[in-house]
């Protein structure tokens, strides 16, 4: 692997660890190390994300599109092309929710229509989305380079800026994660 840029650690439900850097690197065991690089059909050169679906796809945000293995072959989703897709999060209505940059947040519904959310988010470019997390409440939660923003009940329309007590309200939040309901 290379010694800088790992960006994202995802174990799958066979045992599989998969990183995420400059390409795709999956561990299979027995010591087998495959790599996913714009040489054999992935369609980026750096991972930034990694997650699978409720149907068990596997898809990767890129530095070009979000990308998914679709029988053995790596393919954009449509409408996220030509986007740096540093993180998504898969709605419970369907769809898909992805950030990164251009510094929007764009929602692809189930039927493949690309809704672009967030207009305060649009300027300056150092709004860039960094992760984004649906929380136990439903709300889905936005991290950017300048604050953290929610969506609320995680479907499409107006994100709020979420002020957190004790902490500035244009800081940096690089991560989001739920855990134990929280």
């Amino acid at each position: 692997l290379p010694s800088l840029g790992a960006r994202t650690l995802f174990v799958d439900r066979v045992g599989s660890t998969w990183v995420g850097s400059v390409g795709l690197f999956q561990e299979r065991g027995g010591g087998l190390l495959e790599r996913y690089d714009l040489g054999n059909g992935f369609p980026g050169d750096v991972a930034w994300s990694i997650a699978r679906d409720r149907d068990g796809a596997l898809w990767v945000g890129t530095n070009r599109c979000l990308a998914r293995m679709l029988a053995g072959r790596w393919e954009c989703l449509p409408g996220s092309e030509n986007r740096v897709v540093r993180s998504f999060a898969f709605a419970p209505q369907g769809g898909v929710f992805l950030g990164g940059a251009p510094s929007d947040l764009l929602y692809i519904d189930p039927a493949g229509h690309a809704v672009s959310l967030g207009g305060e988010l649009h300027e300056p470019a150092d709004h860039a989305i960094l992760s984004l997390r649906f929380g136990p409440e439903g709300d889905l939660w936005v991290a950017t380079k300048t604050g953290l923003y929610r969506l609320p009940n995680g479907v499409p329309g107006g994100l709020e800026r979420v002020t957190v007590p004790g902490i500035p309200v244009d800081v940096k939040f690089n991560s989001l994660i739920v855990a134990e309901g929280r």
